[in-house]
């Protein structure tokens, strides 16, 4: 059986990564799903995919790996979804 993945979060000033119950198939499904929870929850410093077998809440290195470049990204792509496609309740 293959393993699946979770995301794992680093809220604001928060020292731990957390998570929730959700597990991924695959390592994208669980990419797509932390670059969409990141573009809508302000409360979050940083994310990570990981193996589910790998062990949870570990504490943030100091110096982690350097992801700004997707993470502007992912937000400049969720920014373009929401012009491309607004909401009919906020406009005409």
């Amino acid at each position: 059986m293959q393993e699946k993945f979770r995301v794992d979060v680093q809220g604001v000033g928060e020292t731990i990564w957390v998570s929730n119950a959700l597990r991924f198939d695959t390592e994208a499904e669980a990419e797509a799903y932390a670059r969409d929870l990141f573009a809508r929850w302000m409360g979050m410093q940083a994310w990570r995919v990981v193996p589910e077998s790998t062990p949870e809440r570990q504490p943030v290195d100091p110096e982690p790996e350097d992801n700004q470049d997707e993470i502007d990204r992912s937000i400049a792509e969720h920014e373009q979804a929401i012009f491309d496609n607004p909401d009919p309740a906020y406009g005409p």
